[in-house]
């Protein structure tokens, strides 16, 4: 009854037979959300279509370095290399060589960059010159957390 009702809204509303409303009702919902809020939609019906949103990027938790162990250090530099490459997390050993993951010069540059967004530091460019593996990159990290304390 009450979608009867609607329907002869619409109908008046929209200068459309009762047959072009439902049609168009039931193709796109684009009169209802045109007419409704999304809470009155829903109770009507099917709901209007909407884009899908693009995923979004997931963001980076700040971490303190002066509270992580080697070990969390190393774990997390595994996370930060494997989400950049693609690489499965347990395949980033910590003898592992860059070149060997797939890492190229724009790739450690990024990497980089989130490894100090990350643990809320600054890496000089001058710094991370010659370093080739997992372990130097590790080794790095706590030093500079050493020098912290």
């Amino acid at each position: 009854m009450e979608k009867f009702k609607l329907l002869d809204e619409l109908v008046k509303a929209m200068g459309l037979t009762p047959r072009e409303v439902v049609k168009h009702w039931n193709n796109t919902g684009a009169i209802k959300s045109a007419l409704f809020s999304r809470s009155q939609a829903k109770k009507c019906g099917k709901r209007s279509k909407r884009k899908a949103e693009p995923e979004p990027k997931p963001k980076i938790e700040r971490l303190n370095i002066r509270f992580m162990t080697e070990k969390d250090i190393l774990g997390t530099i595994r996370k930060i290399i494997s989400e950049q490459t693609g690489v499965e997390e347990e395949d980033v050993l910590l003898d592992s060589r860059l070149i060997s993951l797939g890492v190229d010069s724009l790739d450690f540059v990024e990497i980089t960059m989130i490894a100090e967004k990350t643990f809320g530091i600054t890496i000089p460019d001058e710094d991370v010159r010659g370093k080739s593996t997992v372990q130097d990159i590790v080794n790095y990290l706590v030093k500079r957390k050493a020098s912290m304390e």
